[in-house]
């Protein structure tokens, strides 16, 4: 038996032997003859018809292996392939033989190009196969059909590897559409009842990358069957949002820099266990339904759900019949902008969650939520289809809440000015230990109109929180900030409130002011929101009178109050309601509680002193109550109200006071408090009109006020002048103010002020001011309209230069641009003017006309302003002009110093360009003709040229020359004056002394010298040389001083000679006879001085020497009377005719006797006393040769300073 079973033995192993080797060598290579039936055998396998390019065996060891080149997979119903690959390389296990199929011991597939159709969302078609997400989610009872034999049998290789696969993908009729290249690696190896697969796949094109790891355990070695077998895998997918891109989110795209998806999963006991999924991204942007936008710098998602939900959720959607899901989430650098909700998106460092999914309702644990505003933790409940208030269930922990950013996280339902206010006014300020508490159906946030809806509530405790309740806008001031506020803060459902029981007030530049008890609140954040507040202040006077300028109480109040000052403490209680939409509409109101205080309501009005009282105040005006103080010296009471509600007030707003002048020097004004002197008393009602313009009335009887100003306005103590003044603002210009003034019902005044013009030229802008006239219409400038009986224009200009010395007064009145003055009479320089009339008027910008009329003056004067291109010019013409010869009297000392203060030594002029045109000129009773000159300014030495002096008057013409200087110790006036006389009688007669001088002409030169002209006006400054020539007259023995004095010193020296009858009486019947007068004088010092002053007549010479003092009208001459001893041609003719010897007697008598008859009759005078009564005392007779006359005077040669430039060339004699 042995012997047989080792024979056996033997021959089984040599035909194994055998069969091995001819297998090896005469069947193997030439395998190919099988091709056929291997294409068969695949065919019927696969279900699919397969064709194979090339067959080729080798064998290497025990173990044969085939290669096959280009292998199709037909698809059952298109000639395309379905599946293609193009080199498998296997080598072939012996188990073949009893398993009736190729099994392998290595299967390595290269080359594959893998068609894919997509079906729908859950099917494909893969390789002709159709496969659904049902088949790979829900195990099949029986997996063995023909889909999956395939599978069964690649599950029996020990070994499977595949290379460089191709997919793309086609549509119904096998057109490529996309073409995606992937190199995949995949190893799939069997251990006993155990297979792992491992596949790794790279995309050529990106960087995405998938890992899949899977052991599956089977109950036997050889158990094929996949519903009795267990498996646990694992799947690592990079950049997986082109896969979630693919699984048709609705409406839903994905972006990011980097993803990584993985899975884990298993299978047992016939069914799937959970799978659980991390999802990680960076940079991740994703959009839903055009509605919802996030982004995060880093997300890692975790999930754990039954995989039958996926199946749900694709099939459906929704979340409606998940089971339970696990999820936790953490965020990084999230970004959450729901657009429907939140106008800018939330932005948070870290969240960090849990939740799950369960019975319909989603339940969230935040365990961190954080950013550089918020820290917090909160638990939710929501269920999504529930619309009632048990939708949803949360509660917050709020650790800490930045204030400043608040209005981020309020939804888009909140009224837009509500959160614009608090971006604008949270400034500052953090919410700690707070909570939130948020049930109800979130669609009906925020619950305010429906309460029943929901409950929502977050708050917390507030700590140095900075409130700007109403910031600026444009046109709109606002209200100060409240800063380091403490206290609490919260939202209720729509409502909002805040309360702080210490803050301040911030008044830029000023003290803040501590508030109490302040409270705040939002009553609906929905829509019409207005904020409300109130609390209790206190402060210095100072912080709150700077809020009328600061904030936009000031504006409420009409700006009436923008300059008040205080000094003091007060308690304010405050209430504002401001409109958020509309802030310009707010509406205030409190009451001031006034310790003493020192206040000024208006920057040029006098502080109110010890002021006390109540004072209550809304948007509307402001209200009095037991206010008292002291003002202008003396004790004030105010009462009353002061509003611009229509209704008429119970009471206006009454101050009544008494005015005393003395405080005005507190003001300075010392001059000014010198015209006043007194006290009045006065009552002044302040009112504001509907449009929000404040008026005042003040009513005075003046009584007891002294007022030392010039007439028509000197009033004594005890006069009654009622005083009206009527002040308002206008309604449309609130920068401009008037005052209606009415004194004494004969002043009548309109003045304007506006304080946005320049306040640096005057007070008062325009003014029209009437005396017993109608007022002139208002314009800019001053306007005068004045009648009165008399007006002393000196004494009010005395006052006004005494006005002007006060460095620190205000200007108060305008220039002036138009007036009119009547008077009776008037009075200016001293010159008293009868029936005046002065209209003053400005035809065109720098340029004024004067149009003066009285009795005593009549013309007009032009006069051009110096503008940067010329200088000023003036231009004067009068047909008259009566002037006294007091003037010339030394009692104007007052506008002496006036003029010498105005014309320093160190001042330079600007001198106009003046053109005088005199038609009539009259000192006193004397006529002076006309009179023409020309004055050119030389303004570097403040100095007149005085050029075309013209002096016309009948019988008379005068040319003359000169300068006049201002300034510097040689100030005056310089002339040269050349007259010519063609009638010495028509012109003393026109002059004002007819009979004087009968016939004659002559001529006469003058140069006069007036020093400090203008700066003193006495005739003790004159200087002047005068040389006169006359001929061919006769003095008038009735009407000349000087005629009756030559004549009674002729006739005196004559009457020895009268009773030789020679008949020289008879030449003095009618005034004294002259050939020729001619002599030189000097004035000095109000003294005329002569010498050799001769008069040449028929019966003698006179010779004159001496002084005469002009101001006392007393002569001191010294006289010589030579008479001329001459018959007449007449006589002697006579004698001629009677007796030719008479005669030649006569003739020759003449000729031998008449120089010692001259010189017998010579006689010396002494003439002294006054003009009209002079003393005549003969002195004892000298020869001519030693005539001794009186003294002479020796003056200083006239000699013109600075005259290089004015040269006076007229060639005077000057005395010795």
């Amino acid at each position: 038996m042995r012997r047989f079973l080792y024979y056996g033995g033997c021959a089984f192993i040599s035909v194994v032997f055998v069969a091995i080797a001819g297998l090896r060598w005469l069947i193997w290579p030439h395998i190919g003859y099988w091709q056929e039936s291997l294409q068969l055998q695949l065919s019927q396998t696969l279900g699919r018809p397969v064709s194979i390019q090339q067959l080729e065996g080798d064998w290497q060891g025990w173990q044969p292996s085939l290669r096959l080149t280009g292998v199709r997979l037909d698809s059952a119903n298109a000639t395309d392939p379905a599946f293609y690959v193009e080199h498998i390389t296997a080598q072939l296990q012996w188990r073949s033989l009893w398993h009736k199929q190729p099994l392998f011991e290595r299967l390595r597939i290269q080359g594959v190009e893998l068609p894919i159709d997509q079906k729908g969302t859950k099917q494909w078609d893969i390789a002709g196969w159709s496969v659904s997400l049902e088949d790979l989610t829900v195990p099949q009872a029986n997996a063995t059909g023909a889909q999956h034999e395939w599978l069964v049998w690649l599950l029996q290789q020990s070994h499977l590897s595949v290379q460089d696969v191709h997919v793309y993908e086609v549509n119904s009729d096998r057109e490529k559409l996309a073409k995606q290249s992937w190199d995949i690696e995949a190893q799939l190896s069997k251990q006993g009842d155990q297979h792992q697969l491992q596949i790794e796949v790279t995309d050529t094109y990106t960087d995405a990358a998938a890992l899949v790891y899977a052991q599956i355990q089977h109950p036997t070695p050889y158990s094929t069957a996949l519903q009795d077998a267990s498996a646990q895998w694992y799947a690592q997918i990079k950049q997986p949002h082109a896969l979630l891109a693919g699984l048709s989110f609705p409406e839903t795209s994905f972006q990011a820099e980097q993803a990584q998806l993985e899975l884990w999963g298993g299978y047992a006991e016939h069914s799937w266990e959970p799978l659980a999924l991390k999802l990680t991204f960076q940079k991740l942007v994703w959009q839903t339904n055009a509605a919802f936008q996030a982004a995060s710098d880093k997300l890692e998602v975790n999930w754990r759900t039954p995989i039958h939900d996926l199946q749900h959720w694709f099939d459906s959607q929704s979340l409606q019949n998940l089971g339970v899901n696990d999820f936790a989430f953490h965020a990084q650098g999230l970004k959450l902008h729901p657009l429907d909700e939140l106008s800018d998106p939330v932005k948070l460092d870290h969240v960090r969650a849990r939740g799950r999914w369960a019975q319909q309702q989603l339940t969230v644990a935040l365990d961190r939520v954080e950013n550089n505003a918020v820290q917090l933790g909160a638990w939710m409940r929501w269920r999504p289809n529930d619309n009632t208030k048990d939708a949803l269930h949360a509660y917050a922990r709020i650790d800490r809440f930045d204030l400043t950013a608040i209005s981020e996280y309020f939804p888009t339902s909140v009224d837009a000015e509500v959160k614009d206010w608090l971006q604008s006014g949270l400034l500052a300020g953090q919410l700690k230990q707070g909570a939130l508490v948020w049930q109800g159906d979130p669609q009906q946030f925020p619950y305010q109109h429906d309460p029943k809806a929901g409950y929502f509530y977050v708050g917390g405790a507030i700590e140095h929180a900075t409130v700007d309740y109403a910031p600026p806008e444009p046109n709109y001031k606002g209200w100060p900030a409240v800063k380091h506020a403490s206290g609490s803060l919260y939202m209720e459902r729509g409502q909002l409130k805040a309360s702080f029981p210490t803050a301040h007030l911030a008044i830029p530049q000023h003290e803040a002011v501590t508030v109490h008890n302040l409270h705040f609140s939002i009553p609906d954040l929905t829509q019409d929101s207005t904020l409300h507040l109130q609390g209790d202040t206190q402060g210095s006077a100072q912080s709150y009178t700077a809020l009328f300028r600061e904030s936009d109480l000031g504006a409420l109040l009409e700006h009436s109050l923008d300059d008040t000052y205080a000094q003091g403490s007060w308690q304010v209680g405050l209430q504002l309601i401001v409109p958020l939409a509309q802030a310009e509409n707010t509406q205030v109101s409190g009451r001031i509680q006034l310790a003493p205080t020192r206040l000024r309501l208006f920057t040029d009005w006098p502080p109110i002193e010890q002021l006390t009282g109540t004072l209550f105040f809304d948007e509307y005006g402001i209200q009095a109550e037991a206010l008292q103080g002291a003002w202008l010296g003396r004790s004030i009471h105010a009462k009353g109200v002061l509003s611009t509600r229509v209704e008429a007030p119970i009471e206006p707003f009454t101050i009544r006071g008494t005015f005393d002048a003395s405080v005005l020097k507190d003001w300075g004004a010392t001059s000014q408090a010198a015209l006043f002197t007194g006290h009045t008393p006065f009552n002044a009602v302040l009112n504001l009109t509907p449009a929000g313009a404040l008026s005042a009335q003040v009513h005075s009887s003046l009584q007891g006020l002294e007022v030392a100003l010039p007439e028509p306005l000197r009033k004594s103590a005890s006069e009654s002048w009622p005083l009206a003044l009527h002040w308002e603002s206008d309604p449309d210009r609130p920068e401009l103010e008037r005052w209606r003034i009415q004194l004494n019902n004969q002043w009548h005044a309109l003045l304007e002020h506006d304080s946005a013009q320049d306040k640096a030229s005057s007070y008062f802008n325009a003014v029209s001011l009437a005396l017993n006239r109608t007022l002139p219409p208002l314009q800019a400038g001053l306007q005068l309209d004045l009648q009165q009986e008399h007006v002393n224009f000196d004494a009010w200009r005395s006052w006004l230069m005494l006005m002007d010395d006060e460095s620190d007064a205000t200007n108060w009145l305008p220039a002036l641009r138009s007036a009119r003055v009547q008077s009776a009479s008037a009075q200016i320089f001293d010159l008293p003017l009868e029936h005046f009339t002065l209209r003053l008027t400005q035809p065109k910008a720098h340029t004024w006309t004067a149009d003066v009329s009285a009795s005593e003056l009549a013309g007009r004067v032009l006069w051009r302003e110096p503008t940067v291109n010329q200088d000023s010019e003036v231009q004067a013409h009068f047909q008259r002009v009566r002037l006294r010869s007091s003037l010339m009297q030394d009692d104007r000392a007052q506008i002496e110093e006036t003029l010498a203060s105005e014309l320093s030594d160190n001042h330079s002029l600007r001198l106009p360009r003046v053109g005088l045109h005199i038609e009539q000129l009259q000192v006193d009773n004397k006529q002076f003709g006309e009179i023409h000159l020309q004055a050119i300014p030389k303004q570097e030495n403040s100095v007149w040229q005085l050029q075309n002096l013209q002096w016309q008057a009948p019988g008379m013409t005068a040319q003359g020359q000169g300068y006049w200087r201002f300034a510097g110790a040689q100030a005056g006036l310089r002339v040269e004056v050349q007259a010519e006389l063609a009638n010495v009688e028509e012109f003393l007669e026109f002059f004002g002394a007819p009979g004087l001088i009968h016939q004659g002409k002559g001529h006469a030169q003058l140069q006069l010298t007036w020093s400090q002209l203008p700066d003193r006006i006495r005739l003790n400054d004159i200087d002047a040389e005068l040389q006169l020539t006359l001929k061919n007259g006769r003095f008038s023995s009735i009407q000349s001083r000087s005629a009756k004095l030559l004549e009674l010193l002729s006739i005196s020296s004559l009457s020895r000679l009268a009773r030789l009858e020679l008949g020289v009486g008879k030449a003095f019947k009618e005034g004294f006879p002259f050939d020729q007068v001619e002599g030189q004088f000097a004035l000095r010092q109000s003294q005329l001085y002569t010498q050799n002053y001769e008069v040449l007549s028929p019966v003698g010479r006179i010779l004159l020497n001496g002084k005469v003092a002009l101001k006392e009208e007393t002569l001191d001459l010294d006289v010589m009377v030579f008479p001329k001893l001459d018959m007449s041609g007449a006589a002697i003719a006579a004698g001629f005719v009677v007796n030719p010897l008479v005669g030649v007697g006569a003739f020759l008598t003449q000729w031998v006797m008449q120089r010692p008859l001259a010189e017998a009759m010579q006689v010396h005078y002494q003439v002294q006393g006054h003009w009209d009564d002079p003393d005549i005392q003969a002195l004892p007779t000298k020869k001519a040769t030693e005539t001794n006359p009186s003294p002479q005077l020796k003056p200083e040669r006239f000699t013109p300073h600075h005259d290089a430039e004015l040269p006076l060339s007229l060639p005077l004699r000057v005395l010795p």
